[in-house]
């Protein structure tokens, strides 16, 4: 390795001295695109997409109050669909507030690009773990004319924002999911990077050579932090003064610029720093992995052929790269990433001194949903395909374990018939009338496990009357209609007046997943126990009413103008994003994960009660994945990661943190505690816990509710403040989970048959309770006594 020199304000050479191999282009040097799509215009406030075709809901006839803006995408781009709650959803809203594209937060900003590492600002109590914002990098171009950043493409996996489009002198920051560093390709300018905090040294450990023509720095910070600085082809930089670095180069530069963070071991067990100073091995083991990166990625699935009963699916990452080289690239992967991953591919850097287990310890970021772990794309090809292997439920309408006979059927059937008597709660706002049309759809379906099916068609009847109302729009209150800006369906009083939270926020796209989750079960419910349905009603349009709702939510199908893919699903980190057309201070939120593990199970039964089997497919495989992020970052102690990195022996989040058993919200760089609505422990973990369905079986597991329990069971005993009667019966649910002989007693004893959530019910809790599965020495007649 070619010695490091230390440089104090001077422009940093090499040991030759030699400056031709700096300002040297090699003839077959390709100048970097300044984006993926070739044929652009800039949209503004002008996106209007056609009338929906097949939609039945009318279309609302004005422009949504918040216009896409920063958007210079090509037309076949623009005649699509919009995201409306990508990670990257801030950049079309507001320049102020950061996207989170893990390792790192970012701020396009019109005087230049801030980068920021914010586990370098994690702060942790027993609510949060909250990384901050404050730059560590500014990215600029000297003397450049100020310019608004424009999203230029997007994809699954990736956005790409561009400075000075059409100008000749331009720059393009391609932010992919997973990557380790920040690139920016540049085009007739040059580069200025001010740093935060002063620098401390700058290093050459390795200079430019005539076969890669590309230079690496070494920055040392006053903080402690270490970065990489890399350019091809070489550009000399100067450390101007203790914060600034510039090209030092007469005219523009034409290349590539990449960024990152040498991190170097696991965090300080007080969590106040994420980073550790780093070794010089630490920097020669990036050095071959710098020359090539990605700038694209898509995701797709398929169900694996071959499978049992199809219960495998294969999740794919495919990348679009640039540059050369013959060691491939990097590319840091989540913790739930760790557990999918064809172990084969996990490979360190051939250097005998340097283990894999060293080597990734070496290179891991930390983030708020815990370790970064880099792993090796060996590939010289432009473009590489990472698979995953995931476990599919098998989704039904009724739990795995049937209703026992006797006294069981007996004390069910009579709260049965107290539950239908029940008043149906009317509600003006689609999530709680979802709710409530979701508890009359669980009725019916015990009721038809019971032999009850004048109980069943009284609730089925209820359904309808309700349903076909709400979705004729015949309230004000909650009148759907099909928005033409970002394509998708909306609360119209959710955009006409000044209200964005009106409806919790529907008008803009927050919480789509949970409301349409609850009518789209309803929805499937009905039409599986009475056929005639989808034929008869609403004109015979029931099913077309139906497929809208769940194409709004869970669209399998890449380009089309109605509706974007899986609006809310989140490819990289497993979990959907609730926020909607809303500023977020942490990129993007979600609270409830199990609502939205519901809105794909209820997709995967509408699929299935329609014959589509791709829309049953599609709802199986988002509601897995959904699953595996819920059980990921919102479970705790969730992933041990021992398993993976005997480096470290503990879960995802700090001790002090990890005590909840539960994270209530999730931002892209946050998890906190809590929730929207309060900070009570059956707060935050029934939220993650209802409605419970079949599709809870494979979310909530034994070993876990073992833990978990001991913290959301203390709310029963309680005294200040009391416990509300509505949340008793969730927990009693969870309880039956470990306990069913305890949760069955408690709940007959104790339970107030009148006072439940609106979308739960006694008739609900008990049933759930009496389809536990039980160790086969014992005795449902012993286990479910009325006694």
């Amino acid at each position: 390795m070619t010695p490091a020199i230390k440089t104090n304000g001077a422009p940093a050479t090499s040991s030759s001295h030699d400056p031709q191999p700096w300002d040297a282009r090699p003839v077959n040097y390709k100048v970097p695109k300044y984006s993926r799509s070739s044929s652009r215009r800039h949209s503004g406030a002008t996106v209007q997409h056609a009338e929906a075709v097949n939609i039945p809901f009318p279309s609302y006839p004005d422009p949504h109050p918040v216009k896409p803006q920063r958007l210079s995408l090509s037309d076949e781009k623009l005649a699509q669909a919009l995201p409306t709650n990508a990670w990257w959803e801030n950049l079309v809203m507001d320049l102020d507030s950061p996207i989170v594209a893990n390792p790192y937060s970012i701020k396009t900003r019109p005087e230049g690009i801030e980068i920021c590492y914010p586990m370098r600002l994690a702060y942790v109590t027993n609510f949060s773990v909250t990384g901050g914002f404050n730059p560590d990098i500014t990215f600029s171009l000297e003397d450049a004319p100020t310019s608004e950043p424009q999203v230029t493409d997007y994809d699954d996996l990736s956005v790409e924002v561009t400075y000075g489009l059409g100008n000749d002198t331009n720059m393009v920051l391609p932010l992919v999911r997973g990557a380790p560093l920040i690139t920016v390709e540049v085009n007739n300018a040059l580069p200025v990077l001010k740093w935060q905090v002063p620098i401390k040294s700058l290093e050459i450990p390795e200079g430019p050579t005539n076969k890669e023509q590309s230079v690496t720095y070494q920055v040392q910070l006053s903080n402690g932090q270490s970065w990489l600085v890399y350019a091809r082809p070489a550009i000399q930089m100067e450390w101007t003064n203790t914060t600034f670095m510039r090209a030092y180069k007469q005219g523009g530069y034409t290349g590539t610029i990449r960024m990152g963070l040498l991190t170097c071991g696991f965090p300080s067990a007080s969590w106040q720093k994420a980073f550790m100073p780093c070794n010089e091995d630490a920097f020669e083991v990036m050095l071959p992995f710098l020359h090539r990166y990605p700038v694209s990625g898509s995701a797709n699935y398929r169900m694996i052929p071959g499978s049992a009963d199809g219960d495998k699916a294969e999740l794919s990452y495919s990348f679009e790269t640039r540059g050369v080289g013959d060691y491939g690239y990097l590319v840091s992967l989540l913790p739930h990433h760790m557990m999918m991953i064809d172990k084969s591919l996990v490979k360190a850097y051939r250097k005998p001194a340097i283990t894999i287990n060293t080597w990734q310890s070496m290179m891991m970021h930390w983030t708020s949903r815990g370790p970064m772990t880099p792993i090796v794309a060996n590939s010289q090809n432009e473009n590489t395909t990472w698979t995953f292997s995931l476990d599919l439920p098998t989704l039904d309408f009724y739990n795995q374990v049937e209703l026992p006979p006797d006294n069981t059927h007996d004390m069910i059937m009579k709260f049965l018939k107290s539950d239908i008597k029940t008043p149906m709660p009317i509600s003006n706002d689609t999530y709680h009338l979802g709710k409530g049309l979701s508890r009359l759809a669980r009725l019916a379906l015990i009721a038809k496990q019971l032999g009850k099916n004048d109980e069943m068609k009284l609730c089925l009847k209820r359904i309808e009357s309700h349903m076909t109302s709400w979705l004729k729009g015949d309230s004000d209150a909650n009148r759907l209609v099909y928005d033409k800006t970002w394509g998708g369906l909306i609360v119209e009083k959710g955009v006409k007046g000044d209200n964005p939270i009106y409806d919790f926020g529907n008008g803009y796209y927050n919480d789509h997943h949970f409301h349409y989750g609850y009518m789209i079960y309803a929805l499937a419910v009905w039409m599986h126990l009475d056929s005639d349905a989808a034929g008869s009603i609403l004109d015979g349009k029931l099913s077309m009413y139906a497929t809208a709702l769940a194409k709004d939510i869970a669209n399998g199908e890449k380009g089309e103008r109605e509706f974007p893919v899986a609006r809310h699903f989140d490819w990289f980190e497993s979990h959907s994003w609730a926020s909607g057309l809303f500023k977020m201070p942490d990129g993007r939120e979600q609270e409830s994960s199990s609502e939205a593990v519901n809105a794909y199970y209820a997709v995967s039964l509408l699929g299935s009660v329609l014959g589509n089997t791709q829309m049953r497919d599609y709802g199986r495989f988002l509601c897995a994945a959904e699953i595996l992020g819920s059980q990921s970052y919102w479970h705790i102690p969730g992933i041990v990661l021992s398993t993976y990195f005997p480096l470290f022996s503990t879960g995802i989040y700090p001790s002090v943190f990890a005590t909840n058993a539960m994270v209530g919200v999730i931002g892209g760089n946050m998890a906190s505690h809590t929730t929207w609505f309060g900070t009570n422990v059956e707060y935050v973990h029934g939220i993650q816990m209802l409605p419970f369905t079949p599709a809870t079986e494979y979310m909530l597991d034994h070993d876990y509710m073992q833990h978990e329990y001991g913290q959301m069971g203390m709310a029963l005993a309680r005294k200040k403040p009391a416990l509300q009667p509505e949340w008793a019966g969730y927990i009693r649910m969870a309880e039956a989970i470990i306990d069913p002989k305890g949760a069955w007693d408690g709940a007959r004893l104790t339970l107030n048959a009148t006072a439940f959530d609106d979308g739960n019910s006694m008739t609900a809790t008990m049933y759930w309770i009496a389809t536990r599965p039980l160790d086969v020495t014992q005795d449902p007649k012993d286990i479910f006594s009325s006694n």
